[in-house]
């Protein structure tokens, strides 16, 4: 069983203001019952309900840009280009105002997670944009910014190229080839 309620500790500056409460107090009275610890519960009057869970809205363009700006990745200037790159590289597709992932986008993320996760640690983007502001101040050299994140990660990218690729699913349609007989397929590739 579950219940909730509220008691008000502390009336602050309601005390002085509430909006929309009519001059009359209104003595408030709870919806529990007061019950004892160890006491039986009287189960008349409890109602049956079940709650799911829903997934976290999608992004929108704008949801999307705040959230880069709350984690310190981008600048004003690289946000819109951002946007452009995942659309235009069909990563994501525009359903109204959200943005939803493609099967190519999936794979994507999840051969970047699983190869080169530091650098698609939200932490890793921001670090390396304080280090770009000190290269542009002049206090490190940006050949040494470059060597440090290049060390290794050539050998990184082999590896991840030589490693097993998922295949992205491709749509089969009730249409027939004309040539071969079989149902026609439509698959995503690099140009679309």
């Amino acid at each position: 069983f579950r219940a909730s309620d509220q008691i008000l500790k502390f009336s602050g500056f309601t005390a002085v203001y509430e909006e929309g409460k009519d001059e009359e107090e209104e003595e408030r009275s709870s919806p529990l019952p007061d019950l004892k610890e160890g006491e039986a519960l009287d189960s008349q009057g409890l109602t049956q309900s079940q709650h799911f869970t829903q997934p976290p809205a999608r992004y929108s363009e704008a949801s999307l840009i705040r959230a880069l700006e709350e984690k310190g990745i981008g600048r004003p200037s690289t946000y819109a280009p951002t946007i452009s790159t995942i659309l235009n590289r069909y990563y994501v597709v525009k359903e109204g105002k959200a943005l939803r992932p493609t099967p190519l986008g999936e794979v994507v993320t999840g051969l970047m997670k699983d190869k080169f996760e530091d650098i698609v640690d939200p932490t890793f983007t921001a670090q390396m944009e304080e280090k770009l502001d000190e290269v542009e101040e002049g206090r490190i050299p940006w050949k040494k910014v470059l060597r440090g994140f290049y060390d290794g990660f050539e050998k990184r990218i082999e590896t991840a190229l030589e490693g097993d690729r998922q295949p992205i699913e491709a749509e089969v349609t009730e249409e027939i080839c004309a040539e071969c007989g079989r149902n026609l397929v439509v698959k995503s590739g690099r140009f679309g």
